[in-house]
């Protein structure tokens, strides 16, 4: 199960947060890889200049919200995001820059009946977006919850990322499936 959901958070003044994914696979046992995709602007919108944190704090919870503790995950370095359009009439702006890291680390869960929910929260969101009102003070949480006793799962992953680049008054469709190889 995957779930992004928008919070206030007071971690610290940035304004660089575009969006993240949080995932996990099962390797064996009671061993999982985790996964946090988190995209950042690299452009003007990105005030502070806000860098990727140097570790990724993830929060470790019982199912039955018991605070188990955190795991660092290393900064593993980011990569550009290229920017794609469907429609050739659209011309992006040359200040658009989105970057993507993808933070992974190895867990030991050991099996609990309520299983667990792990959590990363950061502040806060680049002021470019203008289809959220006070975006900038406004930061990320995502979730994903690992079941209880069961014998291989992984979770779902979103398909396709969303566009960085939309036209005013324009329709968009866009697919919204996540897989999930179990």
């Amino acid at each position: 199960s995957l779930a992004m959901t928008l919070a206030s958070a007071a971690i610290a003044p940035a304004t660089h947060i575009i969006g993240a994914e949080n995932y996990y696979d099962q390797l064996r046992g009671d061993q999982y890889q985790v996964s946090l995709k988190f995209y950042r602007d690299c452009g003007p919108g990105n005030a502070n200049n806000t860098q990727y944190d140097l570790t990724a704090m993830i929060g470790v919870f019982g199912g039955d919200g018991t605070d188990l503790g955190f795991q660092s995950l290393p900064f593993p370095g980011a990569t550009d995001v290229p920017v794609s359009l469907d429609d050739p009439c659209l011309r992006a702006p040359p200040t658009i820059c989105v970057e993507l890291a993808i933070y992974t680390g190895i867990f030991t869960l050991p099996a609990r009946p309520d299983g667990y929910v792990l959590t990363y929260q950061r502040c806060c969101r680049t002021p470019t977006i203008i289809n959220i009102e006070g975006a900038e003070g406004l930061g990320i949480t995502c979730t994903v919850r690992i079941p209880g006793t069961v014998v291989s799962n992984s979770s779902a992953r979103f398909t396709e990322y969303p566009p960085i680049v939309l036209c005013l008054n324009e329709e968009l469709v866009f697919d919204h499936s996540a897989t999930d190889e179990d």
